[in-house]
C-alpha cells in the first residue's frame, strides 16, 4: 500500500506493482544480510504515471517493537520477521 506520494489525491489508495514487489521481498529486505546493491530496482511502472518507467532505492524501516511477534505468515524461510515498511525513493528513468 503507497502511503505518500506526491500524486496521491486524499483518500486515494494505490499498490504497488506486485512485480515490484516481488523483486523488493526477494532482497528479504529484512534479514540481517541485505547489501546496499540489492536496494537498487529498475523498470518499474509508477502506479500513479504507468506510461513511464522508474528506477529507485529501497530502504526497510523495521519496527523493532514487532520483531518479538513471529508467525509464519510474516516471516521468511529462516525465521526472520518480515515486519516493517519499505522507503522507496525513485525518479523516472531517461529515454
Amino acid at each position: 500500500l503507497i502511503l505518500h506520494h506526491p500524486g496521491q489525491e486524499r483518500g486515494e489508495r494505490m499498490r504497488i506493482d506486485g512485480q515490484l514487489l516481488e523483486a523488493i521481498l526477494a532482497a528479504k529486505p529484512f534479514g540481517k544480510q541485505l547489501r546496499r546493491e540489492q536496494t537498487f530496482v529498475s523498470g518499474y511502472a509508477d502506479p500513479f504515471n504507468p506510461g513511464k518507467k522508474y528506477w529507485g532505492a529501497f530502504q526497510p524501516i523495521v519496527l523493532r517493537a514487532l520483531e518479538t511477534q513471529r508467525d509464519d505468515a510474516s516471516s521468511d524461510d529462516k525465521g526472520t520477521p518480515q515486519r516493517g515498511w519499505i522507503v522507496i525513493v525513485q525518479s523516472p528513468m531517461y529515454e
